[in-house]
C-alpha cells in the first residue's frame, strides 16, 4: 500500500517544485489540497522552521494525513533581514509576486544587495513532527528582473558555471532544483521519506542519523549495504540527489573556502561514478 503524503500548501508553484522532486519515490503517493481540502493556517511564527512546523502539525491533525509543509524566507542584508518570513506577504496579505518585487526594489532604491533564501520543510503525522530539513541559498538581489518565475526568482541571482543567472533563468533551463534552497531541503527530505519503508522492515538494515547532522538522513557515513537499499528505492533519482549535493557543497566551499565541503562534494561525486 502506498504511503500517502499531503503537501500542506496551496501555492501551486511550490506544489509543482515539490511534486517534481518527490513524485518519483516508489510507493509514495503525493497529495495536494485539490485531493484533500484543508483550512488555511495563519503563519505567525518568527522563523521559517516554526512556521513550517505549525502548518504541518495543524494540517496533519485536521486531515488525518501525514503532511509535508514548506516555509520560505528571503533575508536581504541591506534591509536588515527584511522581508524575512513575510516574503510572500511583503506588500500585503494578498499581494502578487509583482507587487512584492516592486516593493523590494523600491526599498533598495534600485541598488543590489547580498541576500539569503531559506526554506524549511517539516513532515508531521498525527500532530507530531517526525522530520525536518533546511535548505539555504546565498545570492544577490538585483533590481533588474531577468526571466519569468514565481516569487522573487527573477531578481534573485547567483554565480553559476554559466555566469550570473537569476533563479527564473535556471528554472527555464531545468537547473533550479539542483541549486535552489528548496531543492536542497527537498533532496534531504526525499531520502528520509524513501527510508521510511526501509526502517519499517526488520529484515533490511537500519539507517542511522549521521552524527554530524542529527536532523538529516544523508549518505555520508552510512554502510554500503544501506546505500544500496536507498539506491534501489530512489532509482534514477539517486543520481539526481548526488549531483545536487555535489553542486551544493562546491558552491558552499567556494563561498566559505572550506576544505570539508570540498571533501563532501568529492564523496557524492564518487557515488555517481560508482553508480
Amino acid at each position: 500500500m502506498d504511503l500517502k503524503i499531503l503537501l500542506a500548501t496551496k501555492n501551486d508553484s511550490k506544489i509543482r517544485e515539490m511534486k517534481r522532486m518527490l513524485g518519483s519515490i516508489p510507493r509514495v503517493n503525493i497529495l495536494t489540497y485539490k485531493d484533500v481540502p484543508f483550512s488555511d493556517v495563519v503563519e505567525d511564527r518568527h522563523t521559517t522552521l516554526e512556521n513550517a512546523k505549525k502548518k504541518a502539525v495543524e494540517v496533519s491533525l485536521e486531515t488525518g494525513y501525514m503532511s509535508l509543509a514548506d516555509d520560505t524566507g528571503l533575508f536581504v542584508e541591506a534591509l536588515g533581514g527584511r522581508p524575512g518570513v513575510k516574503a510572500a506577504r511583503y506588500a500585503g496579505e494578498n499581494a502578487t509576486d509583482e507587487e512584492n518585487i516592486n516593493k523590494l526594489i523600491s526599498e533598495l532604491d534600485n541598488t543590489e544587495s547580498s541576500a539569503k533564501f531559506e526554506t524549511s520543510l517539516v513532515l508531521a503525522d498525527c500532530g507530531k513532527v517526525i522530520h525536518n530539513t533546511v535548505g539555504v541559498l546565498y545570492g544577490t538581489v538585483d533590481c533588474n528582473p531577468v526571466g519569468v518565475g514565481f516569487a522573487y526568482d527573477p531578481i534573485y541571482k547567483i554565480v553559476t558555471d554559466y555566469g550570473v543567472r537569476s533563479l527564473a533563468e535556471l528554472e527555464t533551463c531545468g537547473l533550479k532544483d539542483f541549486v535552489s534552497h528548496r531543492g536542497d531541503a527537498l533532496r534531504d527530505m526525499k531520502i528520509f521519506i524513501s527510508s521510511i519503508s526501509i526502517l519499517e522492515k526488520k529484515e533490511e538494515p537500519e539507517i542511522k542519523d549521521n552524527v554530524n547532522s542529527p536532523n538529516h538522513y544523508c549518505l555520508e557515513g552510512l554502510d554500503i549495504e544501506v546505500i544500496d537499499v536507498i539506491k534501489s528505492r530512489l532509482g534514477e533519482g539517486f543520481v539526481d540527489y548526488c549531483v545536487g549535493n555535489v553542486i551544493k557543497y562546491i558552491m558552499r566551499a567556494d563561498k566559505k573556502n572550506g576544505m570539508e565541503d570540498y571533501k563532501k562534494a568529492r564523496k557524492y561525486l564518487d557515488f555517481i561514478i560508482e553508480d
